[in-house]
């Protein structure tokens, strides 16, 4: 049995805690609360993105214990590999999960997508044993930025679309959808090829689409912060592939005028 800690205790991070239990693991799950003994062998961090900084400089982890970044969006891992020595893996996954009354609810089964980032990799059979008791199957890549890429590219058009609109992911099967979702595609192929990430775009379009069909009655997770009055996750999503084009000298207005729609929207 290992002793696991779940740092941020939204939807993903107790349905995570709750897997593990069931698998009769010694979980801690910490949200605001301070942690009273910080003996973990792994923790994993599922905070939101714009949470990640904070909640690890307060956990002040041993910095021998693995962390495993499982927030959505890129640019936390970079945030994060410049405030802590610790050995650390991203990862990320296609669960969907939804607090309710104090419960969670499954809302998807899915899988995880992982690989060791930085720093000592002693602890990767324990990350791989943990991630498929708690989110199986999870697959462990030498390359993690490509399947964390791809998970940004389809969110970066499902989960503005949907918080701007509030509709269903569904809904982005509609004629009415098609043109600007394959023109927020056209738009952020070069990003992703300067990144190394070869797509093309019948293919991410095809990728998109298919996620929006297998999750067509789905709230998508910045919709349903935008319904809560949450602050979203836009800015490592769309903001981070913005930032990214303007290092590459490329324009992404569509995507621009997403991130800052977004914004506005969660200031009201």
């Amino acid at each position: 049995m290992a002793k696991i800690g779940i740092l941020g205790a939204g939807a993903i991070g107790r349905l995570v805690a709750q897997r593990l239990r069931k698998a009769d693991q010694e979980v801690t799950l910490k949200g605001r609360e301070p942690v009273q003994e910080n003996d973990a062998e792994l923790w994993l961090i599922c905070t939101k993105s714009y949470q990640v900084k904070e909640a690890v400089a307060a956990l002040s982890p041993p910095c021998d214990v693995p962390l495993v970044l499982l927030c959505n969006g890129l640019g936390p891992h970079q945030t994060l590999a410049g405030l802590v020595s610790n050995p650390l893996y991203l990862g990320t996954t296609t669960y969907g999960a939804r607090k309710s009354e104090g419960a969670v609810e499954m809302t998807g089964r899915g899988q995880c997508w992982y690989g060791h980032y930085r720093g000592s990799k002693a602890q990767l059979g324990l990350v791989h044993r943990v991630l498929n008791l708690a989110l199986p199957p999870a697959q462990c890549f030498d390359n993690v930025l490509a399947p964390l890429w791809r998970k940004l590219a389809i969110n970066a058009v499902i989960n503005p679309l949907t918080a701007r609109d509030k509709v269903a992911n569904g809904a982005l099967l509609a004629d009415t959808y098609q043109a600007e979702i394959t023109a927020l595609v056209t738009e952020m192929l070069p990003v992703l090829a300067a990144e190394g990430q070869a797509f093309t775009k019948e293919a991410l379009v095809a990728q998109i689409l298919a996620v929006a069909e297998a999750t067509a009655a789905n709230t998508s997770s910045m919709l349903a912060d935008r319904l809560a009055h949450r602050r979203t996750e836009i800015d490592a999503i769309n903001g981070y592939l913005c930032q990214k084009a303007q290092m590459q000298g490329l324009s992404t207005p569509r995507h621009l005028a997403l991130w800052q729609q977004i914004t506005a929207l969660g200031e009201h």
